[in-house]
């Protein structure tokens, strides 16, 4: 039986999804963007802000710098979700999850594009929701995790 290193079990355990995981909501439908934040909240997150448009998002991103964004792909503004995911600062490295009414093939080409962490069809369903969220952020801890490790293991062979 093959046993996993010590360091790669501490990785794993690492990943689990933090509750009060600090979200960004961005959705231009204050009905559906309400929703979305009482939802969260009940679920045991933190919502840091709702944008309604692509340059509020992202002015909202550098100044939270939220776990996680719930993207709207028609929001108001000069650029779509879409657009906005693609600006939100790759060193962040926060997943993104589409939530639209829009899901046809064309849409769901170009979110694919912006390697999302998900895409929920509206009405969202809250344990799908739940389900979305917990799997991007373990997945995202999981990969902070190893590339941390990955550098520390770098600068210990550089040392050597």
């Amino acid at each position: 039986m093959k046993t996993v290193s010590p360091s790669f079990s501490q990785s794993l355990t690492a990943t689990k999804a933090k509750p009060g995981a600090r979200l960004l909501i961005v959705e231009d439908d204050m009905i559906v963007a309400t929703y979305l934040q009482e939802t969260l909240i009940r679920l045991g997150y933190s919502v840091v802000g709702i944008a309604e448009s692509g340059d509020q998002a992202l002015t909202q991103i550098a100044a939270f710098i939220p776990d996680l964004i719930l993207m709207d792909v028609q929001i108001k503004g000069e650029f779509d979700g879409i657009e906005t995911a693609k600006r939100v600062p790759g060193h962040l490295d926060i997943p993104v999850i589409y939530v639209s009414a829009h899901s046809d093939d064309p849409t769901l080409t170009r979110a694919g594009a912006t390697i999302p962490s998900g895409f929920l069809i509206k009405p969202v369903q809250e344990r799908l929701l739940h389900a979305n969220i917990t799997t991007a952020l373990m997945r995202s801890n999981l990969t902070k995790s190893l590339n941390q490790e990955h550098r520390q293991l770098g600068d210990f062979a550089f040392c050597s």
